[in-house]
């Protein structure tokens, strides 16, 4: 019996059926994709939420500091004494990764986070860390000995976090300091153009024609920000200017000043900062 293959035309139209085919299932795939990020994202602010949360509880209602260690292991301020949620990136001895801001590896990051004061209460490192986060896996491209980037959260300023000037002072020190818990922000995924994210997200207080934040939001969702609250719950947020998003993008922290067309995005900020407008 003679056995007949697939002549060249043949074999072209199953190609172009397949790609064809592939078009149309990529960008559902891919939305699939981004969706099973962002849940997997807002279920780590949920369980970072519950950390911070519980740790209040054992703390007679004390917020766990916001920042990351550095700041007070100044010279009369002992390393030993931080009350940060998360260290600084260090070696396994516990000395930090130096020069400052010269970037770390995951590794590193991994071990300050296990010095903070929330990893009794969460021992999953793996939460730490956005899915749509990418940086360290860049990083790591362009310098193998610094992939750092791979912790994606850090926490509101306003939350126990204490700066070296007075206008950057805490509003919260306790759980009973913040009203309307369920719209004052907690934590956020952030985008330090330094690599790690360093320091709590700031927002200067001013108008709505301009204002600075610290820092800067990370966009890893298509422009979409993951927010935790002080009620525990979290969602995304859709940032409404083109100019938020912008400045996101370039990670423009410290001098990032805000238009008139960012004002419903800025007043957003101010919200959930805990102004009072």
């Amino acid at each position: 019996m003679n056995k007949r293959g697939f002549t060249l035309v043949e074999l072209l139209v199953v190609i172009s059926i397949i790609a064809l085919m592939l078009a149309i299932l990529m960008p559902s795939l891919q939305k699939a994709r981004e969706q099973g990020r962002s849940v997997v994202c807002l279920g780590n602010i949920r369980s970072l939420s519950t950390a911070w949360m519980l740790y209040s509880e054992d703390n007679r209602g004390q917020l766990v500091g916001s920042w990351d260690g550095l700041q007070r292991s100044t010279p009369g301020n002992p390393k030993s004494a931080t009350i940060d949620w998360v260290d600084y990136p260090q070696y396994a001895n516990g000395k930090f990764v130096m020069p400052l801001y010269s970037g770390s590896t995951v590794e590193q990051e991994q071990n300050g986070i296990k010095k903070g004061r929330l990893w009794a209460y969460l021992t999953n490192i793996a939460v730490y860390h956005c899915p749509a986060d990418v940086r360290s896996s860049k990083s790591a491209e362009s310098n193998p000995a610094k992939s750092g980037g791979y912790r994606s959260y850090s926490t509101s300023g306003a939350m126990n976090g204490d700066w070296v000037l007075p206008k950057y002072a805490a509003l919260f020190k306790k759980t009973v300091d913040i009203k309307g818990p369920s719209d004052k922000m907690v934590f956020i995924e952030m985008m330090d153009r330094r690599g790690v994210n360093q320091g709590p997200f700031w927002v200067e207080p001013g108008d709505t024609t301009y204002s600075v934040w610290i820092n800067t939001p990370g966009i890893y969702h298509n422009k979409i920000t993951g927010i935790g609250f002080a009620d525990g719950h979290s969602e995304m947020r859709r940032w409404v200017s083109a100019t938020t998003v912008k400045l996101c993008s370039q990670q423009a922290s410290g001098s990032a000043s805000f238009s008139r067309d960012t004002k419903e995005d800025l007043l957003y900020l101010h919200k959930i900062f805990g102004f009072k407008e």
